[in-house]
């Protein structure tokens, strides 16, 4: 009895030994991949090359309007001029990092429609670039655009109200070869009823691409 006992502890202590050793053999293997993971993803070199608006300051066409979900009464149209006046408009900024955009629409009301387009810039040298999605950030808030279409939505000064949304008008997935810029991209802005008059409204983007090997 004794003899079968010690072969059953025997066996049972080889057998945690070699488990032990796979998962030590795992373990590695698994930390191994997500360091070169870190790597290629530092490896990444992408700027913004430019930006701008439909409408900015001292543009001579009356402002821009749209219907909340960007929906308009002829087909193919997000948005129509108002019949006069220019009162409100945006600017856009490449900030000191230069992969994020800074957008502020000046004296903002219900009603009111801009755009806003860039393009960027693939630095890797020998790497192509797939744009895959953007960030956009108010405040603390932050929303994940990962399609064309895709509209979200802000509350500016947290009243539990929605002031303005975004629809993301460009198709992910676009190949940047090095050394070279993207195709424009855009978005559609447009402030909604609940938003106070002569708002000043203000969030930043940004974009995210994975390396591809040549």
């Amino acid at each position: 009895m004794r003899k079968h006992l010690n072969q059953a502890a025997v066996l049972a202590i080889l057998s945690t030994l070699i488990m032990s050793g796979i998962g030590v053999s795992y373990a590695a293997w698994t930390k191994q991949l997500v360091v070169n993971g870190t790597v290629q993803t530092a490896a990444l070199d992408w700027e913004f090359a430019d930006c701008g608006v439909l409408d900015a300051k001292y543009t001579q066409q009356p402002d821009y309007t749209c219907n909340p979900g960007f929906t308009y009464d002829k087909p193919h149209h997000g948005y129509y001029w108002l019949s006069t006046g220019n009162y409100a408009w945006g600017n856009c900024s490449i900030e000191s990092d230069y992969t994020t955009a800074l957008l502020t629409l000046h004296n903002a009301y219900p009603g009111y429609f801009n755009k806003m387009d860039f393009t960027a810039y693939n630095g890797c040298d020998d790497f192509d670039l797939k744009v895959t999605r953007a960030i956009v950030q108010q405040g603390s808030n932050e929303w994940i655009v990962d399609h064309v279409g895709q509209i979200i939505k802000m509350d500016f000064n947290n009243d539990g109200q929605y002031d303005f949304e975004l629809q993301w008008k460009t198709a992910f997935g676009e190949i940047i070869p090095p050394g070279q810029g993207s195709q424009d991209m855009y978005f559609w802005m447009h402030v909604l009823d609940p938003c106070p008059q002569g708002q000043d409204l203000q969030f930043t983007i940004s974009i995210e691409a994975e390396m591809i090997n040549p």
